[in-house]
């Protein structure tokens, strides 16, 4: 199985030693849309994965698909050093649409590329941070025709219509208090 072809949000940050951002926006006659002309060796635009031919869908996570030449450019400049721009190849908006899919930023296989080559890191070594303990302890789940689902010793879980009820039998909480149960996420 051959891999998805993705759209590509490339943030584009413009840079003391680089006069703009680096590339040349045009539109073909009679195709909507904005396409990426020419690319400038050593650019923001180059280093963020800009592409000759790529189709211009968002700046700055705005469609632009259906906006005019100068709308567009109007876009990217209104921030002044820094744009994101969603772009798609040929082969990424023929699979798009033969699959019916919207193009947007929010797509779970988008590929992220910034022309920034800094990386910000955290460096911990010299600062002790405790990391959370996030493993769940003691969790017996039954099949799904059982009524109880067991979760330590002191908690007991009860499925009724699709929701899961939690008692905690422990001096903390009362046999009669309940807490409703959907989901939870670490975050």
């Amino acid at each position: 199985m051959s891999p998805i072809p993705a759209p590509r949000a490339c943030q584009i940050v413009k840079r003391d030693t680089f006069e703009g951002y680096g590339f040349n926006l045009y539109k073909k006659k009679n195709t909507p849309g904005q396409f990426i002309g020419s690319i400038d060796q050593g650019s923001p635009a180059e280093d963020a994965g800009l592409k000759e031919g790529d189709k211009l869908v968002e700046v700055n996570g705005v469609n632009v698909e259906q906006e005019n030449h100068k709308q567009v450019v109007q876009k990217i400049r209104e921030i002044a050093d820094e744009v994101t721009i969603l772009v798609v190849d040929k082969d990424c908006e023929k699979y798009h649409k033969e699959k019916k899919m919207k193009i947007t930023n929010l797509l779970p296989h988008v590929l992220h590329i910034s022309s920034q080559k800094e990386v910000n890191t955290l460096d911990t070594s010299k600062t002790n941070y405790e990391t959370p303990d996030i493993t769940l302890q003691a969790l017996t789940i039954r099949n799904e025709d059982s009524e109880n689902i067991s979760e330590d010793d002191n908690t007991e879980v009860h499925e009724e219509n699709g929701k899961f009820e939690r008692t905690d039998s422990s001096s903390s909480l009362s046999s009669s208090e309940k807490v409703l149960i959907y989901h939870s996420t670490i975050v």
